[in-house]
């Protein structure tokens, strides 16, 4: 024969090949050949070298026709080309060489992925379809190398899902054959740890909703992008949730960019409410005393609009005119606020209005003012505040449908007389 020049010559490592298997190797950037050419190979161990035999098909059954001509396989041991029926007449198959040749489109690898970063046990879909001029579909999972050390798993059909349950860095590989040829590409892939952090709760107090949840320190996941919830929905940026009733939460801590979510369960207590009381309210005539008596605490601070006028549980109060007091009741944590009215005796004002009519009192969406004459009112609140005012001939109907249960007093005035009555609102 005449020796020449290696039109190509490629690299397949042994550990990349599968014993008892066909594999498939592809030069990469294959040669033109017209007519007949060889196709030879070498194996280099290093140093020391081992001994190795190579055997090829039984050529006389070969792909399941019987085949014609001699076998010219040889081996090469002990310094010479041997047949392999030299080493061992039995010996049929464990390895043998195909050169196939293509004239068709080469192959173009592309894959479309859900993602690229993932929580750990979370999983990454891939799809090949995409690629052009491909018959088939190598996968496979390596570890972050070039060229990969260690294989994960594989797969061979166009679309796949892959679950990474460590935490780390792995490729996905995608082989597109078609024509004899191959053409590659791979993905990166990120795994992280699933979130974590520390959630405190802090009950409430005072039978308030006014419980908190705090989170805090969180690592894992994509940091330091952290979001979270109380209900799985509505995420926020903000670690401290505040103003929560008693009750039991999960609570829910997320980063976006790979999906990784984890939750707690705690638990905000409930509390017991302060319940202040106070005498009811009183009747007093001008010149009198009267003694008011709050209770349910142990610090009492009692109030004349703004003015501190006590800080005992009862006080004697001599008002001028009708008055409404307040007392803030507490018992070194909890707080409360009561209020007592104080009306005056009938004036002689009020005595004038001997033919005024008012009814009905209770009420509960309106009262009537019977009065002869034309006549102006002022309903006003404990405190005095103004809630409407009005006028009347004979006869004025007052509504106190949106007014809240309490006690209330009219104010009636002519261009000779006033007076003031007590209303309640049922």
């Amino acid at each position: 024969s005449t020796n020449a020049a290696a039109m190509v010559t490629d690299t397949m490592y042994i550990a990349d090949m599968q014993a008892g298997f066909y594999n498939e190797f592809d030069f990469t950037s294959p040669p033109t050949v017209v007519g007949n050419f060889w196709v030879s190979f070498e194996l280099f161990y290093g140093a020391p070298q081992d001994t190795i035999g190579l055997y090829c098909v039984d050529f006389d059954y070969r792909n399941g026709v019987t085949a014609t001509g001699a076998n010219t396989t040889k081996i090469y041991y002990s310094s010479a080309w041997h047949l392999p029926s030299d080493l061992n007449a039995t010996f049929k198959t464990s390895l043998w060489v195909d050169a196939l040749t293509s004239n068709g489109p080469a192959p173009v690898a592309d894959f479309s992925y859900s993602e690229d970063e993932i929580c750990a046990g979370g999983q990454v879909l891939v799809n090949g379809s995409s690629s052009t001029n491909a018959t088939n579909y190598y996968w496979y999972v390596t570890n972050d190398v070039s060229p990969p050390t260690i294989f994960y798993s594989e797969s061979f059909v166009a679309g796949n899902t892959f679950t990474f349950n460590t935490v780390g860095t792995r490729r996905i590989y995608l082989f597109a054959d078609g024509s004899c040829m191959t053409d590659g590409l791979y993905l990166p892939i990120i795994i992280d740890a699933k979130p974590s952090a520390t959630v405190t709760s802090t009950n409430t107090t005072c039978g308030n909703n006014n419980g908190i949840i705090t989170i805090s320190g969180a690592t894992g996941g994509n940091t330091p992008n952290y979001s979270y919830s109380l209900d799985g929905i509505n995420f926020q940026t903000g670690n401290i949730f505040n103003n929560l009733a008693s009750g039991t939460y999960t609570v829910y801590i997320k980063t976006p960019g790979d999906n990784c979510e984890k939750t707690y369960t705690k638990v905000v207590s409930n509390s017991t409410e302060l319940i202040a009381t106070i005498s009811s309210s009183t009747t007093i005539c001008p010149g009198e005393t009267a003694i008011l008596t709050a209770g349910g605490g142990t610090i009492y601070t009692w109030y004349d609009g703004s003015t501190v006028i006590g800080s005992t549980a009862s006080i004697s109060v001599s008002p001028a005119a009708q008055n409404q007091y307040s007392c803030i009741v507490s018992d070194g944590t909890c707080q409360a606020t009561v209020y007592v009215n104080v009306d005056m005796c009938a004036g002689i004002d009020e005595q004038i209005f001997t033919n005024i009519n008012i009814y009905p009192n209770p009420a509960t969406s309106s009262f009537t003012i019977e009065l002869p004459g034309e006549f102006n009112y002022e309903l006003l609140d404990t405190r005095g505040r103004l809630i409407q005012r009005g006028n009347g001939n004979n006869i004025a109907n007052v509504s106190v449908e949106s007014c809240d249960h309490g006690v209330y007093f009219i104010k009636i005035s002519t261009d000779k007389k006033q007076g003031s009555f007590k209303i309640i609102k049922q």
